[in-house]
């Protein structure tokens, strides 16, 4: 038994000429793996040792390319989005979506771990899954990742949204400030997403409306303003009572209705929007006042 253990220990031979000069020749540019095939008489830890005491590294060719292999194989990788990308940088499409994101149901916050930058999240109901899913496809210039425990969209942490975060909100708890000049770009896109996350029909279906409980009521008559002058539409807001404060309700007048439908549905078929919001801009057709006779 005595034996068998020494022999399990005992030390690698002695190195001759010419496995060090096959280490010379292929050390740099060759993984401890296959310097094993080559040198089947000597362990990986020792061949590692022999390279460093012969002053053999690898070059940073091979370096970059074993890294390269080593990201490739994880199953998860940590995303990283470009260090010096800006809002500008992306698409009008993207800054559309993630601005009508940031007035409705999107949110700027930090990961559970250590990063100093913070990330954008979106969380959704379970029936509106297909339209989370469309929004994750049209920001991928953003890398965005799906959570596995809830229908929830999140991005890689960076600079640009904590940049962001300082413009929409005026304390560290939840987004109120809409003096930014993010706010300006808003477009029709914008808009429908807004709609789409906060908005809805009301009166049997017939009055279009997107609900505010966030922003400050100055602020929010000035967007709409600046909306209504850009678009060339009159929308209203009105404010009610509530229970936290005070309600803010955008709505948009009969006489703009059919306009922003037409505008809503091209929209839907030119970026193929999920037909499970569509119910938000399908208005309940007007009931025919039959004639009285006399």
């Amino acid at each position: 038994m005595l034996g068998k253990m020494c022999t399990k220990f005992k030390r690698n031979k002695k190195w001759t000429i010419d496995e060090i000069n096959i280490l010379r020749n292929y050390g740099q540019n060759h993984s401890s793996i296959e310097l094993k095939t080559l040198l089947p008489n000597h362990s990986r830890i020792a061949t590692a040792i022999k390279c460093r005491r012969l002053g053999i590294y690898k070059t940073a060719v091979f370096k970059s390319k074993q890294g390269k292999f080593a990201r490739n194989s994880v199953k998860n990788p940590h995303i990283i989005l470009n260090t010096h990308l800006r809002f500008n940088d992306l698409s009008c499409e993207c800054r559309q979506i993630l601005l009508g994101s940031m007035l409705g149901d999107g949110f700027i916050t930090k990961n559970a771990g250590k990063s100093k930058n913070y990330c954008f999240r979106i969380h959704h109901s379970e029936k509106q899954k297909d339209y989370l899913l469309w929004k994750a496809n049209m920001l991928q210039e953003l890398k965005p990742k799906l959570s596995n425990r809830k229908l929830e969209l999140f991005t890689p942490t960076h600079s640009l949204f904590t940049e962001m975060r300082l413009a929409f909100y005026r304390t560290n708890t939840r987004k109120n400030s809409l003096h930014n000049s993010y706010i300006n770009e808003l477009d029709w896109l914008g808009l429908l997403i807004w709609y789409l996350d906060d908005g809805g029909l009301q009166s049997r279906k017939r009055d279009m409306c997107i609900t505010s409980k966030l922003f400050n009521h100055v602020e929010l008559e000035a967007l709409i303003s600046k909306l209504n002058i850009n678009l060339n539409i009159h929308m209203t807001v009105k404010f009610y009572k509530h229970k936290d404060g005070l309600i803010s309700r955008i709505r948009i007048p009969a006489m703009d209705r059919t306009k922003i439908v037409a505008k809503f549905e091209n929209l839907f078929t030119i970026y193929n929007i999920p037909q499970d919001v569509k119910y938000k801009i399908t208005l309940a057709p007007l009931k025919q006042v039959k004639k009285i006779e006399k």
